[in-house]
């Protein structure tokens, strides 16, 4: 395999970067190796830390506004099932559940 195609790129790192912050570990596990090698060389350590004050800058900004800003696997995970529970609880208003996940439209086209 050529090596050459498994190198890890300025424009891939900082995109990489830009997605899951300055830490590695928050990386996908399979780009974590060449992240590492390529974070060794001026251009990655510059990247990273424009990500980490990135970071910084985000991190501050969840603990002024709190949870409401937060993207939180959690946090999405809780709207989820409360919008889940209203759905549940709320009145069928003379249609079928099923028929009300189908999609409203003209039905004429039989």
């Amino acid at each position: 395999m050529d090596k050459g195609l498994d190198m890890m790129t300025a424009d891939r790192f900082a995109a990489l970067a830009a997605a899951y912050g300055s830490e590695l570990r928050n990386w996908p596990p399979l780009e974590r190796a060449d992240g590492d090698r390529f974070a060794r060389q001026a251009q990655g350590r510059a990247i990273l830390d424009m990500a980490r004050r990135l970071d910084i800058a985000l991190g501050r900004i969840v603990e002024r506004w709190g949870p409401a800003w937060s993207n939180s696997r959690q946090t999405r995970q809780e709207a989820f099932e409360r919008r889940e529970r209203e759905l549940a609880a709320a009145p069928l208003r003379g249609r079928s559940r099923k028929a009300q996940a189908l999609p409203r439209g003209d039905d004429s086209h039989g």
